[in-house]
């Protein structure tokens, strides 16, 4: 009877979860939806004063009874895997992953992309490649998402996650958009390091704060891995939720804008629910 007892207590717990969840996870429906409205809306302004512009800086949304803060940033802020040239690619590698053979990995990520005409699996090497736990062989073709990195010979699962923030597919330019990168993003520049990275964020939040133009001097020869571009359409939006009732909720959203406010949802990473966290 104890264990009838304390499995039903469980089953009850569970379904409390649940409800709450269920309670909760309408209302941050509903922030994220007004966040991610109210942004669009902002980004459209014509007047200088109330746009909003593609920088990294945190921002709030008005008029909510919960906490909601928005970034936003180009998403060509980061390295585009179908279209980023060998020293980004190796560059990133070595910033993020700095004991990494940097370029026998991007040699595989471009054979996943580009393919290789000139070698052609044959079946040992096939029955050898799914024994040792990759499910693709190769692609051939542009990467759909940054989580397929991790079908890549060389690209566990460990190193994929590490590189992930990092990467794009909807960056739709093989430069780094100089204006909304970080510093980790900044530091694959050829000829940069993460001091120098640093230095250039710095500069460059001190420069829009005081509407001068972003120098790209201090990034010598690396400046023609980067641009400056404040119409992109295709923005990465962080969200963070703040409830009344203390809980909290974070998500990443890509969208590409269109005409009049409106935008498509291109990406979106979302959290877990707690009921099903507790299984």
């Amino acid at each position: 009877m104890t264990g009838i007892a304390t499995g039903f207590s469980m089953s009850v717990r569970h379904e409390n979860l649940s409800a709450q969840d269920a309670l909760q996870e309408m209302q941050f429906d509903a922030d994220t939806a007004r966040a991610l409205n109210y942004t669009a809306y902002r980004i459209a302004q014509r007047d200088p004063e109330e746009r909003w512009i593609n920088n990294g800086e945190w921002r709030l949304v008005p008029d909510s009874n919960d906490r909601i803060r928005v970034r936003m940033r180009a998403e060509n802020s980061k390295v585009d895997l179908n279209r980023a040239p060998r020293e980004l690619l190796e560059g990133l590698i070595g910033a993020v992953l700095p004991d990494a053979p940097a370029g026998e990995l991007v040699d595989a990520l471009i054979v996943w992309r580009e393919g290789d005409e000139r070698r052609v699996l044959d079946a040992a090497e096939q029955r050898e490649r799914r024994a040792a736990g990759y499910r693709h062989l190769s692609a051939n073709n542009a990467f759909q998402s940054v989580h397929q990195l991790g079908q890549v010979d060389g690209f566990d699962a460990q190193r994929a996650a590490r590189l992930k923030p990092y990467l794009t597919v909807h960056g739709l330019s093989p430069r780094i958009n100089a204006l909304g990168a970080d510093s980790v993003t900044l530091a694959a520049i050829p000829g940069l390091d993460a001091l120098d990275a640093a230095r250039f964020v710095e500069m460059r939040t001190e420069a829009l704060a005081n509407g001068r133009p972003v120098a790209l001097d201090l990034l010598g020869e690396g400046r023609g891995f980067v641009e400056i571009r404040l119409d992109s359409k295709v923005i990465s939006i962080d969200i963070e939720v703040s409830s009344q009732d203390g809980g909290n909720r974070e998500e990443q959203f890509v969208i590409r804008l269109h005409p009049d406010h409106h935008y498509e949802i291109l990406a979106r990473s979302s959290p877990v629910p707690r009921s099903e966290q507790a299984l």
